[in-house]
């Protein structure tokens, strides 16, 4: 699969997660499954930002060494449990990590 070169007809229509959420007026997604056979790379790549703090747990194929990098980049500001089962890799109860800052006051 690939992006339509100009003069291109596209065989299927796509729509991106972040479009998906404005058009369909949900605030969260429960549950996020994806089988996009390598895509996935592309899509914790760029943008991610604008959606991925409104998904609470996903539910992917991964399809290579490079779309499981791409993906634990994505998360790496989270704090998610991981499991694999069989094919499937599991990102359950995302949330934005949480920043303890702690101050020494001298004086």
């Amino acid at each position: 699969m690939k992006e339509c070169q100009e003069g291109e007809q596209p065989d299927i229509y796509a729509i991106d997660i972040d479009s998906l959420l404005k058009q369909s007026n949900f605030k969260i997604i429960d549950l996020l499954k994806m089988d996009i056979e390598g895509s996935e790379a592309v899509v914790f790549s760029d943008n991610y930002e604008k959606w991925l703090t409104r998904v609470k747990n996903i539910v992917l194929e991964l399809h290579g060494e490079e779309c499981e990098r791409v993906l634990l980049k994505a998360l790496s500001m989270y704090d998610y449990e991981l499991s694999k089962f069989g094919e499937l890799t599991i990102c359950k109860s995302i949330s934005p990590k949480t920043t303890n800052l702690s101050y020494v006051v001298s004086g």
